[in-house]
């Protein structure tokens, strides 16, 4: 996650609002490039329907996240990022998910799924650390996508009690 790191560093306090809202949106615009990506491959490889399923609704959340950060992005003025963050904790969970599914484990793939939605999540929670500065329609549009991210992963857990209780 390319940005991650502005929240936390006290040496990015002279950018103007506009260009640190942008920069958080674009990270969260990463992060839903690599969920969307990890569930497209997850989805091809999978072998339980309930499972592929999931996994394209999941991938297309996400691509609808992307439209409307990148929408926003462009109306502040910005460049939206148009590519997933490769170098990114996150992009590496998701080619766990890949590499997962070649041993076909839905318990290891769940919880490897599980994993990447809690740091989906937390670069959420960063995001909205800064609610105040963010226009009151971005500030209703995250916790929309947290609220979204925060249902896929309960409902990535509840799959995963399932295969435990079989």
């Amino acid at each position: 996650m390319r940005g991650t790191h502005l929240y936390y560093r006290k040496e990015n306090t002279h950018m103007q609002s506009q260009d640190v809202i942008i920069e958080i949106l674009n990270d969260l615009i990463a992060i839903h490039y690599d969920r969307k990506k990890g569930y497209e491959r997850a989805a091809d490889e999978a072998e339980d329907e309930t499972l592929r399923e999931q996994f394209h609704l999941m991938a297309a959340e996400s691509k609808q996240a992307l439209s409307e950060l990148q929408a926003e992005v462009t109306k502040l003025g910005g460049e939206a990022e148009n590519k997933a963050s490769t170098g990114g904790k996150l992009y590496r969970m998701w080619m766990n998910i890949y590499h997962t599914m070649t041993g076909r484990d839905r318990s290891t793939v769940l919880g490897t799924c599980e994993e990447g939605e809690n740091v989906a999540l937390v670069a959420y929670v960063e995001a909205l650390k800064f609610r105040k500065f963010l226009p009151e329609n971005l500030q209703q549009l995250l916790s929309n996508h947290h609220t979204q991210l925060v249902k896929a992963r309960d409902t990535i857990a509840h799959l995963g009690e399932e295969v435990y209780s079989q």
